[in-house]
């Protein structure tokens, strides 16, 4: 209608806007596994998502609990020394 392509790249979000939206997803519906699947991918790309990040904000509570979320955690953290 006015000239504007139907989709944009400029604002379709980047394939790992994507994983975060669904890791977020995936944590508030309580699915660590998935959840913990997209961090670990994730955690290497810069910008996303840090290992701080991670560590301090409560929405990732749900996973404190999870042994593959706590190697993570510390893994992430050994690196950052």
């Amino acid at each position: 209608m006015f000239g504007f392509p139907k989709t944009s790249r400029a604002l379709s979000p980047s394939c790992s806007e994507k994983n975060r939206r669904e890791a977020l997803s995936a944590v508030l519906a309580s699915n660590t596994d998935r959840a913990v699947d997209l961090i670990e991918k994730l955690i290497p790309q810069p910008g996303f998502l840090t290992v701080w990040k991670l560590r301090l904000d409560p929405l990732y509570n749900p996973l404190r609990s999870n042994q593959r979320f706590q190697a993570l955690l510390s893994k992430g953290m050994s690196s950052a020394k």
